[in-house]
């Protein structure tokens, strides 16, 4: 799946990290490779990472986010 495509300004989206039993315990947003960027906690492994919904406006994904 690409991340995004940045068509018509939707180029966010909303990822979140799973534990090895498959327990969301991280939800972003982002845009472009921030799924796969450092951030404050451990990065799982990337089979572990997962987009939620992809090809969003910025706003849309603040609210999915929450």
């Amino acid at each position: 799946m690409a991340i995004n495509d940045g068509k018509n300004g939707r180029n966010y989206y909303v990822y979140q990290y799973l534990t090895k039993d498959n327990v969301p315990y991280y939800i972003g947003k982002g845009k472009n490779n921030r799924i796969n960027s450092k951030h404050k906690i451990v990065l799982p492994p990337k089979d572990s990472r997962v987009i939620i919904k992809n090809h969003i406006k910025n706003e849309e994904d603040k609210e999915l986010e929450k």
